[in-house]
């Protein structure tokens, strides 16, 4: 049985690999074009006039399926990340979020002093600040014990050059790629 390949376009180009499905897709994400079919018909989002000349390279009778099965599949995700968010909200008031640890101390991970030293580490104030002085900075921080914050600061600053590490990895991949 041969493989069925799928529309193309003037050029010769597939569709599940062209810029016009990747447009079409963003505008179902961004609301620039609504799932529903009935607040725009697929005639009307063919000509829109800012994507005519990249969703007109497919002939319509091949857009207007396409266009209907996007739809159908974005109204399936959408669905199941309500249904998602509907099971973490019932989660969370059965078991709500700990903000005391086992030992009797106040848990780091999702704090405002977490969110507060990952600013601060990546603007570089605990290296002109000094420890004691950021520590002291902001009552967030002051929560936890001296100790605890001091190993949080050197556990961002591994965060951040590894963050850089893979940027970086992901540049060289990317160079490679276009060579």
């Amino acid at each position: 049985m041969a493989k069925r390949e799928g529309p193309k376009d003037k050029e010769g180009n597939l569709w599940i690999k062209s810029k016009a499905k990747k447009q079409l897709v963003n505008d179902l994400v961004s609301g620039h074009v609504p799932i529903d079919s009935t607040k725009m018909s697929a005639e009307e989002v063919y000509n829109l006039s800012d994507r005519r000349e990249l969703f007109q390279q497919f002939a319509f009778k091949n857009f207007s399926p396409n266009l209907k099965r996007l739809r159908k599949e974005h109204l399936e995700l959408y669905a199941s990340a309500a249904a998602d968010e509907d099971a973490l909200r019932r989660d969370r008031t059965v078991f709500p979020k700990q903000v005391i640890d086992r030992r009797g101390k106040p848990v780091w991970d999702g704090s405002e002093a977490q969110r507060l030293l990952r600013c601060d580490v990546r603007a570089k104030l605990d290296e002109s600040l000094g420890f004691k002085k950021l520590y002291l900075s902001n009552l967030a921080y002051q929560v936890f014990d001296r100790s605890t914050f001091r190993q949080h600061i050197g556990q961002e600053k591994r965060r951040e050059l590894f963050i850089a590490y893979l940027k970086s990895k992901k540049l060289k991949k990317s160079k490679k790629s276009k060579k």
